[in-house]
């Protein structure tokens, strides 16, 4: 039938277009986004939350900045724009990412401004095979205020790659 219910009650429906996760306080959420498409016949494969809505029909919409193809980074997607629907009216948060690695750079809310630096950061899946990696957040300048830097190790130890080292807030 393509529903799914967990021991806690929460419903997965996938009969529909999109999958939709229905919980037992009355919200649900809609996995429209599809994270990448197979060739045809096969159907999209749904990941990506488009749309949360509470018990009060109250609704926050997601959008996605989608390239067409994967970032050199190995992400499909980046946030680009989130919505929240009140009846006071709505709140809209945009997002900014680098093009090619899909790293964010930049936040609004209104008037205020985030900005992100990253640092691209290789990694290996194997010892020396270095391929496509993640970005590594360095700095936040919020708003107002001091800034926040981020600095991580580079040993070559198995598992302590581009671990967190510190942070300065």
């Amino acid at each position: 039938s393509g529903r799914w219910i967990t021991k806690d009650f929460w419903i997965l429906d996938r009969s529909g277009t999109a999958p939709t996760l229905y919980l037992p306080d009355g919200r649900r959420m809609i996995f429209g986004h599809p994270v990448y498409n197979l060739p045809a016949p096969a159907p999209p494969v749904w990941a990506r939350t488009s749309q949360i809505v509470d018990s009060f029909n109250n609704t926050i919409d997601i959008e996605y900045v989608s390239n067409g193809s994967y970032f050199s980074s190995g992400r499909r997607d980046a946030l680009k724009r989130i919505v929240q629907h009140l009846a006071s009216g709505d709140r809209v948060i945009d997002f900014k990412v680098d093009p090619v690695r899909g790293c964010l750079t930049e936040m609004t809310y209104g008037t205020l401004k985030w900005v992100y630096t990253n640092v691209y950061a290789p990694y290996s899946d194997w010892p020396g095979n270095f391929s496509a990696g993640d970005c590594l957040l360095t700095r936040v300048q919020p708003p107002e205020g001091p800034a926040w830097e981020f600095s991580y190790s580079t040993a070559q130890g198995a598992y302590a790659l581009y671990e967190l080292e510190s942070y300065k807030t």
